[in-house]
């Protein structure tokens, strides 16, 4: 009896580059501590970064729970939008809108992963 050799998923180009873009943008993120560490705004990036790094991990790992993360962190941000963005601008709706697409790509790929 021939046993196969476990192989994980193999990760998309449009994860990858998802990984990678969305891991630099937690980066900058983090940078807001240096000019005003005590905002709410600030405090709130620093959330939202960690749980989407969370999911970013999850992606690069083709791992269902890290859909789960970033569906959470687009929860957050897309409540937080609403309640801040007249006094934001059009700002506010761009980090909503790249959380929503990093979880509409992970909802796509949901079914390859483990």
């Amino acid at each position: 009896m021939h046993q196969e050799e476990y192989q994980p998923p193999k990760r998309p180009t449009i994860i990858t580059i998802l990984t990678v873009l969305g891991g630099m943008s937690a980066l900058l993120a983090f940078g807001l501590w240096r000019y005003d560490p005590f905002s709410t705004f600030t405090k709130l990036n620093a959330t939202l970064a960690i749980i989407n790094l969370f999911g970013l991990v999850g992606y690069w790992q083709m791992r269902r729970w890290g859909v789960f993360f970033c569906f959470m962190a687009t929860m957050i941000s897309i409540f937080y939008t609403m309640a801040t963005a007249q006094v934001q601008g059009w700002q506010a709706y761009t980090g909503a809108a790249g959380y929503a697409l990093a979880t509409v790509i992970g909802l796509y790929y949901l079914r390859e992963m483990e």
